[in-house]
């Protein structure tokens, strides 16, 4: 009996491959963030320059999400003397709070990097704790990133099993289900075999089976479970 030849698509057709890929995504750039906002507070803790700066402008700006609603963004263009009397400006975007408190020409402390003036800090500790905060986020998409592997290859490894080692049965197709818009081309189909029971991978409609088809499925000896030979 020819036994299915296994393809990529069965990591890539799985729910846990997407998350797996978008948990790598976001953790890696949190990550980087979190490395970028620690560096700056070294920098700042190693050789800062406490000083008074002067806000000479403010805006806000509105940024709509994908999702239809709306986050209100506040900035505040500060000038201080930074090394050798030379006059810095920084655009800082702050906290509602802050940009509140600070009309045009308010003063306030800034803290600058001597050997990098325009890395500054308007509240003390704040980029360090930023820092901190963001790589711990960082650190809950690495462990998510693991338990998505975990399924991943425990999925995978079924199904695997399944073509290498599994009976081959005959099962009958019992329904159809679209997947996304109404006039979507996409379907998944439900399928029995005896006791045995199982839904497709995703199929088109012109290699979408008859209800009441006959489909060869492949069940793995350890689980019970079975995967149509379509999936592989």
């Amino acid at each position: 009996m020819d036994r299915p030849t296994l393809s990529r698509k069965i990591y890539t057709k799985r729910a846990s491959f997407a998350l797996a890929f978008v948990f790598l995504i976001m953790g890696g750039l949190t990550a980087a963030f979190s490395v970028y906002e620690l560096r700056e507070a070294a920098l700042l803790a190693s050789e800062g320059v406490d000083t008074t700066g002067v806000v000479i402008d403010r805006s806000t700006s509105v940024t709509r999400r994908s999702n239809g609603s709306t986050s209100r963004n506040y900035n505040l263009v500060i000038r201080f003397t930074g090394p050798d009397d030379t006059p810095v400006e920084v655009n800082r975007s702050v906290s509602a709070g802050l940009y509140e408190a600070n009309r045009t020409g308010s003063t306030l402390p800034v803290r600058y990097a001597r050997s990098h003036p325009t890395t500054i800090e308007l509240v003390p500790g704040q980029t360090g704790r930023t820092g901190k905060i963001v790589g711990s986020i960082a650190i809950g998409f690495g462990i998510a990133l693991l338990i998505s592997l975990l399924l991943l290859l425990r999925g995978t490894g079924a199904q695997r099993r399944a073509a290498q080692e599994g009976e081959r049965r005959m099962a009958t197709v019992t329904d159809h289900k679209r997947i996304g818009k109404a006039k979507s081309n996409r379907w998944t189909f439900g399928w029995e075999a005896g006791t045995t029971r199982g839904r497709s991978g995703q199929v088109t409609t012109e290699a979408l089976p008859d209800i009441g088809a006959p489909v060869a499925v492949y069940v793995d000896p350890r689980s019970g479970r079975g995967w149509w030979e379509g999936d592989y």
